[in-house]
């Protein structure tokens, strides 16, 4: 069964630990819950989006910090969005890869 697995990791100098992970089984059920499931991302953390062996991406928060300091965005509530909802490379291949 195809699935998108999203990851929220907490990453240190020494070591990568997986705190929460999803899967969505349809672009619906993407669109509908990633957002809500990974919204709270702290300091030292990264959401990881993998869509099957194709493509993966991540986010880290001083990544998210930089481009909210930088005034690209309000918040960092907003570009964890754009990043996961609003990208096109995700989109694509996600289109590609899941059912809808």
């Amino acid at each position: 069964m195809k699935q998108v697995i999203v990851r929220l990791r907490d990453c240190k100098s020494t070591y990568t630990k997986t705190i929460r992970i999803r899967y969505y089984y349809t672009q619906s059920q993407y669109e509908y819950e990633v957002f809500d499931d990974f919204k709270d991302l702290m300091p030292g953390q990264e959401i990881y989006v993998k869509i099957g062996n194709k493509y993966a991406t991540w986010i880290s928060y001083e990544e998210a910090e930089d481009a909210v300091n930088s005034g690209e965005f309000k918040d960092i509530e907003e570009y964890i969005y754009c990043k996961l909802l609003d990208n096109y490379s995700l989109d694509y291949h996600m289109e590609d890869y899941l059912p809808y």
